[in-house]
């Protein structure tokens, strides 16, 4: 994709790290347990059939409450510190860089 001709080792590292231990330890633990407590309905409305969940309007208040957690909260307050933190450990870099560019692409981001 992006037509380099030499691996960056670091750069996959970093990415590699970041998503064993954030994608599938701290956000399996705000998805399952943690929004299951916040959101105990949820898991009744995602079992009903596309039909049943048109007729639930609290199960859908209710994704809609999801996505704005997780979206709204968790990516711009969590997910995106803890990225840029860890690409710059494991890179080399240092916690001041790291917030700087999480500052510099909050928007983007």
């Amino acid at each position: 994709v992006e037509k380099r001709k030499d691996i960056d080792w670091k750069r996959n590292s970093a990415f590699g790290i970041f998503g064993f231990l954030y994608l599938g330890g701290v956000q399996y633990f705000i998805y399952v347990p943690l929004f299951k407590r916040i959101f105990p309905s949820a898991e009744a409305f995602a079992q009903k059939s596309v039909k049943e969940k048109f007729a639930d309007t609290a199960g859908q208040l209710t994704m809609v409450k999801q996505v704005v957690l997780d979206q709204c909260i968790h990516h711009p307050f969590l997910y995106f510190p803890v990225f840029y933190a860890m690409k710059e450990a494991v890179t080399g870099g240092s916690l001041s860089e790291a917030k700087r560019k999480y500052m510099v692409n909050f928007q983007e981001d």
